[in-house]
């Protein structure tokens, strides 16, 4: 049977038809649209409105053609063709209803030339106007087709969907103007457009759904101020010339759809009359498919088509992404059949077969199944040694049963018969092992209890105490003394402790040397390693794990990674924060300490380690050796530098 959408009359009826006659000849702007479509006739309407002279075209957007196609993609209905260059040579499409009017407000302003403005001039009355077309767009609208679609399947009753589209009306009517007969007044505007459509559409719910669309009329008794004032709007919006110019008569006249009448010389129930009206896709039935309803009776084939159960099960509207839901379950239903099929290797019973039991034991397969007993689960033994006694009692021993085969047994013949289960693939060289909960866990567990392990190992090298011979720089070798840090801390920290023992001994030409280096701050020092500076923010332990190597090839902080072989406890004496640690407290933990001459790098070479004050280096950063000295890049690779100038010339070295 052919589709009811792909069937439509080619051009509009009634007054609606003389309109399009009126606006027929070719024109450089151009309206597609469906004479069914309530945004076409937002979009028309306001063409009619602003008296904009224009060409209409009909289509039918469930049957569109490659030319329409080809100018807009999408497919969409209303679309507008507009000149985008003063010669005409380039037009452009552009869609959505609401957008197309408000470009239609804009690009025609002249009053003189065109109809009067359908949004007011003032920048807060035009943005409200936007909001309330949104509410209708985007709340009205989804509660008209809710009610309209509603099927005894739906998740929400009739009821409710009634009392959802009075919900949203109602605060719509409390924003309109209270004297006038429109929302801004008395001047019709695009807010009346956007909603007329649907308002000259509520007859439809009425006709086809129990108890109306329940909007409250006047003398009812209900809130009269507001529904009296919906009325007024109502009646003055759907009676208005242009609303009434797009009359069409095989829209608009419920008797020529009874609810098992013909339509264009199609048969269709109630839903082919909702399907014309909505703008939403629904769910077309193919031409194998019958639109009757099938009875569930014994002498009807089970397995049916896709489109078929579709038919049966699909009742009045559908939106088509419950379309596609309903779909979807119908394929996966005949997929799990299907399988399940496979699966026993079963028919559909014959009467000659299933009439007589075959007390033969014949193999046919269609002969009823044996009602199979539980087997029943033994006890665990406890005893190590009850197999043995088992054993060497008289009687035949009992026979094993294989892991990969379950013994069942026939209980008319009582033959026991063994059904193979799945094997591993004996071609298989490594056989994983099956993964469980509990070894997901234990192998959690375990990776856990690594990570601790590997965690407490770096703590402990990093807390492992090294020895830096250093030297003060500024153009000769100042010899400064050796400083005890840990792995684990950074550059500043030596360079706080460096700066500390260059107060004490006072190292400088001045006489207030002393005082200078206590002033002096962490961030105006330098440490250079070789010829390689080292920035604040790297520890000691970094160069240690990376390896990190100089020019030379040689690592620039050569110490072990591996941790101490006794780690002394820290036993400090119990004291509250609060608790004074007096200087001889202090004393007898510095004499504690393990001499700093056995720790590891006591014995490197003093010059190795320079520690320079920043301010001379900007000085003279330009004179050898401080122009060779570069900042550490952990990315670069030092170990085949070839050392060279500032002008780029090779230094040559003797050996």
């Amino acid at each position: 049977m052919a589709n009811i959408d792909t069937s439509l009359p080619p051009e509009t009826t009634g007054a609606a038809a003389d309109l399009a006659a009126q606006h027929s000849d070719d024109h450089p702007l151009k309206l597609y649209g469906g004479w069914f479509c309530p945004f076409v006739q937002r979009s028309w309407i306001t063409l009619c409105e602003k008296k904009i002279p224009h060409q209409y075209v009909e289509i039918n957007p469930y049957k569109k053609e490659a030319a329409f196609v080809a100018m807009n993609p999408r497919g969409l209905v209303p679309t507008l063709v507009v000149d985008v260059d003063a010669k005409g040579k380039e037009q452009r499409p552009l869609f959505e209803s609401n957008i197309i009017c408000e470009y239609l407000e804009d690009a025609y302003p002249d009053e003189a030339s065109f109809g009067p403005h359908l949004l007011p001039s003032d920048p807060y009355e035009r943005a409200r106007c936007r909001l309330w077309i949104d509410h209708i767009s985007t709340r009205i609208i989804p509660a008209f087709y809710k009610l309209l679609q509603h099927t005894p399947d739906k998740q929400y009753s009739l009821d409710q969907a009634r009392k959802e589209l009075k919900d949203q009306i109602k605060p719509f009517v409390e924003q309109m103007d209270p004297e006038g007969s429109f929302f801004l007044g008395a001047s019709f505007s695009l807010v009346d457009i956007c909603l007329a459509p649907w308002a000259k559409r509520l007859f439809l719910i009425d006709h086809y759904k129990a108890g109306g669309h329940g909007i409250p009329q006047p003398g009812s008794g209900e809130d009269e101020n507001l529904w009296g004032r919906w009325a007024k709007w109502s009646k003055a919006t759907t009676e208005r010339e242009s609303v009434i110019t797009l009359y069409t008569q095989c829209l608009w006249d419920c008797t020529l759809y009874p609810d098992h009448g013909t339509i264009f010389g199609h048969p269709v129930k109630p839903s082919g009359l909702f399907n014309l009206l909505h703008p939403f896709q629904h769910a077309a039935t193919d031409t194998e498919s019958t639109m009757s309803s099938q009875n569930g009776s014994r002498f009807t084939p089970q397995n049916q088509t896709t489109n078929q159960r579709l038919s049966t099960n699909t009742v009045g509207l559908v939106a088509l992404s419950d379309y596609r839901k309903r779909r979807a379950q119908v394929l996966e239903q005949q997929e799990r059949e299907a399988r399940e099929a496979a699966f026993s290797g079963t028919s559909t019973p014959d009467r000659s077969v299933t009439a007589t039991p075959d007390n033969a034991g014949s193999d046919t397969g269609n002969g009823p199944r044996p009602v199979k007993k539980k087997k029943k689960k033994q006890g665990r033994k406890l005893l190590s040694f009850d197999d043995d006694e088992e054993n060497d009692q008289d009687g035949p021993a009992p026979t094993s049963t294989p892991k990969s085969k379950t013994i069942t047994t026939d209980e008319d013949t009582g033959e026991s018969k063994g059904k193979a289960k799945f094997k591993a693939n004996a071609a298989v060289g490594i056989v994983p092992k099956s993964v469980t909960k509990s070894a997901l866990r234990k192998e959690a567990a375990e990776r856990d209890t690594l990570r601790r392990e590997f965690l407490a190992l770096q703590e402990a090298v990093k807390a492992t105490e090294i020895a830096i011979p250093f030297v003060f720089y500024d153009g000769t070798n100042i010899p400064g003394g050796t400083v005890r840090v840990k792995k684990g801390d950074y550059t500043w920290v030596f360079l706080d402790k460096s700066r500390k023992v260059g107060a004490e001994l006072g190292v400088g030409e001045k006489a207030n040397a002393r005082r200078e280096w206590a002033r002096v701050g962490v961030d105006d020092l330098m440490l250079v390693r070789g010829t390689v500076i080292i920035p604040h923010h790297y520890d000691f332990h970094f160069f240690a794990m990376n390896k990190a190597l100089g020019p030379g090839g040689q690592q620039l902080f050569d110490y072990s990674v591996d941790p101490p072989q006794k780690r002394e406890p820290i036993n400090p004496t119990s004291q509250s924060d609060s608790d004074i640690v007096s200087v001889a407290s202090k004393a007898a933990a510095a004499r504690a300490l393990p001499d700093i001459s056995t720790l590891e790098g006591a014995d490197d070479d003093p010059t190795l380690t320079k520690v320079v004050d920043r301010r001379w280096f900007e000085k003279n950063k330009h004179i050898y050796p401080a122009s060779v000295w570069q900042e550490f890049d952990p990315e670069k690779d030092y170990s085949a530098e070839v050392q060279k100038d500032a002008g780029g010339n090779t230094f040559f070295f003797s050996r």
